[in-house]
């Protein structure tokens, strides 16, 4: 059965563990696809060039609220009126004891990003982003993979149905069978580890990566 959409998906899951109109399967079917999703954005490997999006974000007393979809920071320019300036990630209690107020050295080279909204904020709780540097940074970030139930196909299942296949079957197991999944867990990791090192491979090899993140 081809894996084109979430409906051929769900199919194929239930068929290749033979439950197939088992009414307990179905029922958790739908939740079980959104576990494999929770399941893949909280590997902290799996950043491919899919999830990379670029946005502009306008500081108010030099904070910002990061996208809902937001994973993890790629980079961050600054808008400078001159030329524009890559700002160096700094840990957030480093950040607040060094630039204090809103109007501390607003030609800082650092950017911190710091907990969540309040919760009496409307909304999901956030993190937000803090600099000095300017009014507006150019951010490349890390997105979450599209949930199916809004994007049907989303990238991932057209790309590598795999991850999604052994993923929903997974979460299928560990509902219904307790200890059966572990199968479908290996099938799960080689997968995604596949589609990971593919993507490093197509990139331009084996690379060596720097520290991303300096103690200032």
């Amino acid at each position: 059965m081809a894996l084109h959409n979430l409906t051929a998906l769900k199919a194929s899951a239930l068929a290749w563990i033979e439950r197939t109109g088992d009414p307990a399967a179905a029922t958790i079917v739908d939740d079980c696809v959104a576990l494999c999703e929770a399941r893949v954005n909280k590997t902290p490997d799996f950043r491919l060039p899919e999830m990379e999006t670029e946005v502009t974000l306008t500081l108010i007393d030099g904070t910002a609220q990061l996208p809902v979809d937001f994973l993890a920071m790629k980079r961050v320019v600054a808008n400078t009126a001159s030329s524009p300036k890559l700002l160096t990630y700094a840990e957030p209690g480093w950040y607040a004891e060094t630039f204090p107020s809103s109007s501390a050295n607003e030609r800082c080279g650092f950017y911190t990003i710091a907990g969540a909204q309040a919760l009496t904020s409307p909304g999901p709780p956030q993190q937000t982003l803090h600099s000095k540097a300017t009014s507006t940074l150019g951010v490349i970030y890390y997105a979450k993979v599209p949930a199916l139930a809004t994007t049907d196909p989303n990238w991932l299942l057209i790309k590598s149905p795999d991850v999604y296949l052994f993923g929903t079957i997974l979460e299928v197991l560990v509902a219904l069978e307790g200890d059966a999944q572990d199968k479908y867990a290996g099938l799960f990791s080689a997968a995604v580890e596949g589609l990971i090192q593919s993507q490093t491979y197509s990139r331009g090899g084996v690379l060596t990566q720097r520290a991303s993140m300096p103690a200032p």
